[in-house]
């Protein structure tokens, strides 16, 4: 399936988003496309634009229409900043399904969530104070924190950053047009590929 990256009115990467929705934005008058010059192209722009296409196209009728890499929204000029549910899915996630005493990694059916300061002493469910724990550590520690159950914890939980655009694609996927206004090494170690 195609996707689009979505820029903001300010040119910012908002999210990523199927071909199909952004086509719905640019014929509702809602997006522009951005060529490769940086040129905005409203819909019967970037049909006229598209009527010499020789590849990267589809049929529309009798009509070629060139697939859209880059949208940029006419009225949206917010950020989308979108803050990551705490379950525990996520924590695993955030921690790469490894365990934060003993180091080693587990498939998620083999890992717990730990509270740091368990709850018995007045620990929360929150981002700073879960990890992901396997089963054997995890009963080691029980109700103390890892220097009553003389343990290391070998890295800060922490709350992730928000969602960003490019979350949960394959970086390899990603169109070259995109690292004009997404910086690719960052996400490339961020969220891997």
């Amino acid at each position: 399936m195609t996707q689009v990256l979505v820029l903001n009115r300010g040119w910012a990467p908002i999210r990523v988003e199927s071909l199909r929705d952004a086509l719905i934005k640019l014929w509702l008058g809602k997006a522009q496309v951005v060529d490769e010059e940086y040129t905005l192209h409203d819909f019967q722009e970037w049909c006229d634009f598209s009527a010499g296409a020789e590849n990267g196209y589809i049929g529309v009728g009798n009509q070629k229409f060139v697939l859209p890499q880059i949208i940029k929204l006419r009225e949206y000029n917010r950020v989308h900043q979108k803050h990551v549910k705490l379950n525990r899915y996520n924590v695993l996630a955030r921690d790469k399904n490894t365990c934060a005493y003993c180091g080693q990694q587990f498939p998620v059916r083999k890992l717990t969530l730990d509270h740091v300061i368990p709850r018995a002493q007045g620990g929360r469910d929150k981002w700073e104070n879960l990890v992901a724990a396997c089963q054997t550590c995890n009963g080691l520690k029980a109700d103390r924190t890892p220097e009553q159950a003389g343990m290391r914890l070998r890295r800060k939980p922490y709350e992730p950053p928000t969602v960003a655009p490019l979350k949960g694609l394959r970086l390899s996927r990603v169109p070259k047009r995109w690292e004009d206004f997404v910086d690719m090494a960052y996400w490339k170690a961020e969220i891997g590929d």
